[in-house]
């Protein structure tokens, strides 16, 4: 079956047909385009060290290689809503208040709960587990954990944070959708607010983003529910973004190289896209003397003494 949708940025026109008969193209100011759509997502997703893909929906785990193929799957507990795999390669999944580890083949290797008092109030939206350290997002505030699950750390500011993403010197960035202007912000691991900034673009009534995560750039790319991924410095300033046609975007993620992972519905599915390749012209050689005739030297004049003793003078040639 064709799926006819196109994937364009806001400065490209026009599409054309790529992987699995699904329209895309690389837009003339976006650095992305689509390669290939396997899966069933959105509900959230994340990708191990071997750039293996982990596909969390309907309270089980699909794990898929780079390429799409599938590889195997587990179930997870009931209301599982998010997904992480840390250094390790252990992978976390956080029901509504339960935290549950696994190895990469599905096999269970701790547990505890993350609700600590509130109720549905702390019930878990999103999570992401770095150097012993696990953030929680939370209906009404952000936690963080130690992997045994001892509390750590409460940072009470208004909660509803979507999606949660730590970096190696234990600072987070959260995004929260439920005000309709995508609030990101980025803590310290003190709790202090180092930045924040609406994701909503001039001409935008609204943003809903769902997921958030980082390049090794350091840009923060945010997806929004009305299938675009913005992709902002780490000021709020956009610097890049993707769109696509009729569909619904859900949650994202990025390997170690930089790939980009997306969750869309109607159809589900996972997307990848990777940078647009800049095609490089090649050189001729009168091309690359063109480049230094701005340091032509002139002609001189030298004498020289035979082996017979005479004295003979040359002028040398114009280097061109």
């Amino acid at each position: 079956m064709t799926r006819n949708f196109c994937l364009t940025a806001v400065f490209a026109s026009g599409c054309v047909i790529g992987p699995l008969g699904i329209a895309g193209t690389s837009a003339a100011n976006s650095g992305w385009e689509f390669v290939l759509e396997f899966g069933n997502g959105p509900g959230d997703m994340a990708v191990d060290s071997s750039h293996n893909v982990y596909d969390l929906h309907d309270n089980r785990v699909q794990v898929f290689t780079p390429e799409g193929m599938y590889l195997r799957e587990w179930t997870v507990l009931a209301n599982s809503r998010s997904i992480a795999i840390d250094e390790n390669d252990v992978v976390y999944v956080l029901s509504r208040c339960r935290v549950v580890g696994y190895t990469t083949d599905g096999d269970p290797v701790l547990g505890w709960d993350s609700c600590i008092g509130q109720g549905d109030l702390q019930q878990g939206f999103g999570i992401d587990v770095r150097a012993g350290l696990v953030y929680i997002g939370t209906a009404s505030d952000l936690l963080k954990f130690a992997t045994d699950g001892t509390l750590l750390d409460v940072f009470e500011d208004g909660g509803n944070w979507r999606s949660v993403k730590v970096l190696a010197d234990g600072s987070v960035w959260v995004v929260n959708s439920d005000t309709g202007y995508g609030l990101v912000r980025h803590f310290s691991g003190d709790g202090e607010v180092l930045a924040e900034w609406t994701t909503i673009l001039p001409g935008e009534e609204g943003s809903y983003p769902r997921g958030l995560d980082l390049d090794t750039l350091g840009r923060i790319f945010v997806v929004d529910e009305g299938a675009r991924v913005k992709i902002f410095l780490s000021d709020g300033t956009l610097d890049d973004l993707i769109q696509w046609q009729l569909r619904i975007f859900a949650n994202l993620d990025l390997d170690g190289d930089d790939v980009l992972y997306v969750g869309a519905d109607f159809p589900a599915g996972v997307m990848k896209f990777h940078h647009k390749v800049t095609p490089v012209e090649p050189s001729t050689w009168g091309s690359i003397k063109s480049r230094f005739r701005c340091c032509r030297l002139p002609a001189l004049r030298f004498s020289f003494r035979l082996a017979d003793g005479r004295m003979r003078q040359a002028t040398s040639a114009v280097v061109k």
